[in-house]
């Protein structure tokens, strides 16, 4: 028996493979399969482990088929994983309790769960029946979210109605009704504009703020930068980053960007084969160096060309996924 730390969400070398029925090429195939079938078995998430304290947004980062979104869907019960042990609250998932129903909240990324034809405000109605909200705290807590929100003027409005970023902020608002202690969030703003992910990021902060444990993917990069305190980095069902996105990319980029802008037009900088250059210019060149030799390339740059300005960085994380997923798929 696998023992937990108590912490509100907790897995232990969790795992869902499914079985896959391959169909033959042609007419000849397909006859075949039907009478001596070919089944293969896919792996979605391979012995996992990690656990999200309260208080704290855990970002799960990876490409598509990565197993994130499966992941999440164990954890919240509605796949029941084929190994490992996994306790949210105290609660085995797989057992949808009622004490664990009531105490956390999912959103799927567009798979909204609001009545489509009725307004979000008479949904919440039925959240506040089913959760138990007192009158007085449904009251106040329904006219603060939407106020985070600026969800006030749409919720009088049937779903259908409402964009995306509108529905998407409804769905939010309906997670929170009953303050949930765990908020699982699947890629909560995805295809929503600037300003809407904005919204839902500050009311997300609240939550963590709050107490709640909130586990969280997404492909938009400024999420995670903007929430999570620490990633998980997910590729072929396993965990192959646990720790600080600024740690991410110095652990797998062994290259530093360094940016120089000129004071006067110079034609040719005359690089040598130490960096590699990333943009050229008459007013200036972005290069990616080696960190090792940064210091002896940005002394010797600085030494002969007329450099008003230099910025040195690390590479967008992109680029530190982009090296992290190649090695996982190598090692795959």
């Amino acid at each position: 028996m696998t023992s937990f730390k108590g912490e509100p969400i907790e897995a232990h070398e969790l795992s869902k493979s499914y079985s896959i029925r391959r169909r033959g090429q042609g007419l000849r195939g397909a006859l075949k399969s039907l009478f001596t079938p070919n089944w293969e078995e896919l792996h979605a998430v391979r012995s996992v482990s990690l656990s999200v304290r309260a208080g704290e947004i855990v970002g799960l980062l990876g490409p598509n088929g990565a197993g994130k979104t499966t992941l999440v869907k164990m954890l919240s019960g509605l796949v029941r994983p084929s190994g490992g042990e996994a306790r949210v609250l105290g609660y085995e998932p797989a057992l949808r309790e009622e004490g664990l129903r009531k105490s956390y909240a999912l959103v799927l990324g567009q798979k909204f769960q609001l009545w489509w034809d009725l307004p979000a405000r008479d949904s919440y109605l039925l959240h506040k029946a089913i959760y138990g909200i007192p009158e007085d705290a449904y009251k106040s807590r329904l006219a603060g979210l939407t106020e985070e929100l600026g969800a006030g003027n749409v919720i009088d409005k049937p779903l259908r109605e409402l964009s995306l970023g509108e529905r998407m902020k409804c769905e939010l608002i309906g997670a929170l009704l009953h303050e949930p202690k765990v908020l699982f969030l699947d890629e909560p703003t995805i295809g929503l504009d600037v300003l809407s992910q904005r919204a839902i990021r500050d009311c997300v902060k609240r939550a963590r703020d709050r107490g709640a444990a909130v586990l969280l993917t997404s492909h938009i990069l400024r999420d995670m930068e903007a929430l999570a305190d620490r990633v998980l980095v997910m590729d072929h069902g396993r965990i192959g980053y646990e720790g600080s996105l600024s740690g991410l990319v110095t652990l797998f980029s062994d290259e530093k960007r360094v940016s120089l802008k000129f004071s006067t037009p110079v034609e040719d900088p005359k690089l040598d084969g130490k960096v590699r250059v990333l943009r050229s210019g008459r007013d200036g060149v972005t290069l990616s160096v080696s960190r090792n030799a940064v210091s002896a390339v940005c002394a010797e740059l600085l030494g002969r060309l007329p450099v008003e300005d230099i910025l040195v960085e690390d590479p967008p994380l992109e680029d530190a996924l982009a090296s992290l997923f190649e090695k996982s798929g190598k090692n795959a």
